[in-house]
């Protein structure tokens, strides 16, 4: 019964004869169709009924692999509909005292104690802070010869601690002075190239006799750009029609599954996908590094079929020339159901969500089992997307739309929330300077009056945009893009006055309806890059720590890039030592100032 109204419903919407007008389809009753037709409603129709036939060759698979089973299996009645309430972060609270008490407790232990055969680590002793040990192991073909091994732990994007590993008892031992941040294990050849890497969060460690049970360490492959597509009805890609690419358009993949590698830890780049015969629909996604997120690609049939079928429902026309979003609600890296999405920069505009078969619905007021929901008709921007279940905040992600392409992104979050912690300084003196943030997905501004301020989010990968407004007039209030995948947001604020300086130093010429960026870091020796063909790179100025302009990059500076056309835009630092690229991808709005890190 329940096969049989799947099938009817969708045709009580796609096929009444208000919606279809055509002398070769002859309605005699209600939901007797005579003739197929080959219209976008129906394109959407047949894509509902691959989806619904993929659902029961998969509950079969299931039942059979059941039926198999010698023992008796319970089956689990789980569901991410019933997410409970966010867990906090389990960190450990030890005062000083007890740190000094358990440091002279494993001293006294290592003194005592006798080699137990020829692979005991021979690690340091050590007389401050809480010893944390766990497993250390290579993978995905990652080996050591001649090559440094780092372990550190790293905390608000500064290296904390150093520790030592034990190649062949596969441990490694860090003492720390606090559970905070992450440790950090990194393989590279004599030249500063990354082979091998690997973090991990420092969060509900156990006490094992003078030591802490840390997180195990397997080094694979350093992080880079990733498509990760896949079909939205499981059919495989073709990677002999479908053209793929990073930077903007300006570096081509050989296949869907290759990836751009030595990229920097939050590095953004924008990605487009095409298909030479306008089977799949042009698709844009902001990917991040090491981003495990998917871009999901629609058949331009469904796409076309499932705008024509809100116009329709809605009794409104769209217009044409305009982009569409189609998202996608996880947790843990499952889809969520019962969830509900917000437009914080955009509060009215209407999202729909997709039903169990991924056709669209007017009345439907949350996700279902899969996710989806889309929103046509938009004009070209950004887009920030915050999901909720209830009142709780599942996650925020941030969509670029461009013209007659489909914008993908998921917004992957996780349940157990990540604590962010937000300072404001000078960014030549580093005097703490007063400020409030919009942060997206955050229910109240942020007012960083002191030294620092914590807030959580539970979003994994992506972007954000931050409005930050100084408290002091001499200061510029600007935007800061903010990689979700950080534990700190850190806002070098920057004077009025420096940017008049350097743009006078420079005889730049201001142009009309254009955008500035800042962009900081710490690395020496390295190249920007603007995305945009037509961007004069004579606009780009450098400046060193403490704001003088400089001829060349230097370490610890940064540079200003003026005149930016409005539109999608992306920035790209590429060290000349190491050739490892920084990123970042942003939409560029007239006169408004932007401000961001290039780091890991």
């Amino acid at each position: 019964m329940s096969y049989l109204l799947a099938f009817i419903l969708p045709l009580t919407f796609l096929y009444s004869p208000k919606i279809e007008k055509s002398n070769i389809v002859m309605v005699t009753k209600p939901l007797t169709i005579t003739q197929e037709r080959n219209t976008p409603a129906y394109n959407l129709y047949q894509q509902s009924q691959i989806i619904q036939k993929n659902m029961q060759m998969t509950k079969q698979q299931q039942l059979r692999e059941l039926a198999s089973q010698n023992r008796t299996v319970q089956l689990s009645t789980e569901t991410t509909a019933e997410v409970t309430a966010v867990a906090s972060v389990a960190e450990i609270k030890i005062d000083k005292a007890e740190l000094h008490a358990e440091a002279d407790r494993q001293i006294q232990a290592l003194v005592n104690a006798q080699p137990q055969s020829s692979v005991t680590p021979s690690f340091t002793q050590t007389s401050e802070g809480a010893v944390i040990r766990g497993n250390f192991e290579l993978k995905d073909g990652v080996g050591i010869v001649d090559h440094l091994v780092v372990l550190k732990r790293v905390f608000e994007g500064q290296s904390i601690e150093v520790g030592q590993v034990d190649l062949r008892a596969g441990l490694y031992q860090i003492a720390v002075g606090a559970f905070e941040g992450e440790i950090v294990a990194e393989v590279k050849d004599r030249t500063g190239i990354l082979i091998g890497e690997d973090r991990q969060k420092i969060y509900n460690l156990k006490r094992a006799g003078t030591f802490f049970e840390g997180p195990t360490l397997r080094l694979g492959r350093p992080s880079a750009f990733a498509l990760n597509g896949r079909s939205v009805d499981s059919r495989k890609l073709s990677d002999k029609n479908l053209q793929a690419s990073f930077f903007s358009g300006h570096f081509d993949l050989k296949k869907t599954s290759d990836v751009y590698p030595n990229v920097a830890r939050h590095s953004s780049t924008l990605s487009f996908v095409k298909d030479s015969t306008g089977a799949v629909a042009s698709t844009l996604s902001v990917r991040s590094a090491a981003d495990r997120s998917d871009t999901v690609l629609f058949s331009r049939k469904w796409v076309e079929g499932a705008v024509d079928y809100l116009s329709e429902q809605l009794q409104i026309q769209y217009l044409p020339e305009t982009g569409i979003i189609i998202g996608r609600i996880l947790v843990d890296g499952k889809p969520v159901q019962g969830a509900q999405i917000m437009i914080e920069n955009q509060p009215g505009l209407e999202p729909y969500y997709l039903d169990q078969f991924l056709i669209p619905q007017q009345s439907q007021n949350y996700s279902s089992e899969n996710g989806y929901f889309i929103i046509p008709g938009l004009n070209e921007g950004v887009y920030e997307i915050t999901a909720y279940m209830g009142d709780r905040r599942l996650g925020t992600q941030q969509f670029l739309v461009a013209t007659d392409t489909v914008s993908y992104q998921e917004i992957y979050s996780s349940a157990i929330p990540t604590s962010v912690i937000a300072r404001s300084f000078d960014s030549f003196t580093g005097e703490q300077i007063m400020t409030e943030l919009f942060v997206p997905g955050q229910k109240d501004i942020i007012n960083l009056e002191g030294e620092l301020v914590r807030y959580r989010h539970n979003s994994q990968y992506g972007l954000t945009e931050v409005v930050n407004r100084p408290l002091i007039r001499d200061y510029a209030a600007y935007v800061y893009i903010q990689n979700l995948s950080k534990d700190h947001l850190h806002l070098p604020q920057v004077k009025e006055a420096f940017l008049e300086y350097v743009q006078a130093q420079s005889q730049i010429q201001i142009e009309p309806e254009t955008a500035t960026f800042v962009g900081f870091t710490p690395n020496n020796y390295f190249d920007v890059h603007v995305a945009d063909e037509n961007f004069n790179s004579a606009h780009i100025v450098y400046f060193d720590q403490a704001g003088n302009i400089v001829p060349k990059q230097t370490a610890g500076g940064g540079f200003v890039a003026f005149n930016l056309k409005q539109g999608i835009q992306e920035l790209i630092l590429q060290d000349q030592k190491t050739e490892r690229s920084f990123s970042t991808v942003f939409y560029s709005r007239p006169s408004v100032l932007f401000v961001s890190h290039f780091a890991e």
